[in-house]
């Protein structure tokens, strides 16, 4: 399966497997200029921010595709910390239990 970049104004307008929101916009609530046309009932649309409550990009993948999965980006965070980890100390933290950790610090705060 190709993967395929654009710039914005070049994006088809069909659904993708992937989407994934990897600019600033949702650290100021803002979203991307791109359409719901690119968000399919099996798409997973993915931020990289994370927050205690989902992104307005996230928010505005499920108004437009409610069925599609949507994730944001604590998993990556943590992911990338347990791989630093392992290089340090040689093994792998148990990262299911430190993003639900940090899911429920970040829902207290």
């Amino acid at each position: 399966m190709p993967i395929n970049a654009s710039g914005w104004k070049d994006i088809p307008a069909e659904p993708f497997d992937i989407i994934i929101n990897g600019t600033s916009a949702s650290l100021d609530g803002k979203l991307p200029p791109v359409s719901e046309k690119v968000i399919g009932a099996h798409s997973l649309v993915y931020d990289m921010m994370y927050g205690a409550q989902p992104t307005v990009f996230l928010n505005w993948a499920q108004q437009h595709q409610p069925t599609c999965q949507r994730m944001d980006g604590l998993g990556m965070l943590v992911g990338q910390a347990a791989e630093a980890f392992y290089l340090w100390r040689g093994v792998y933290p148990k990262t299911k239990m430190v993003i639900e950790e940090v899911r429920r610090i970040i829902q207290q705060a």
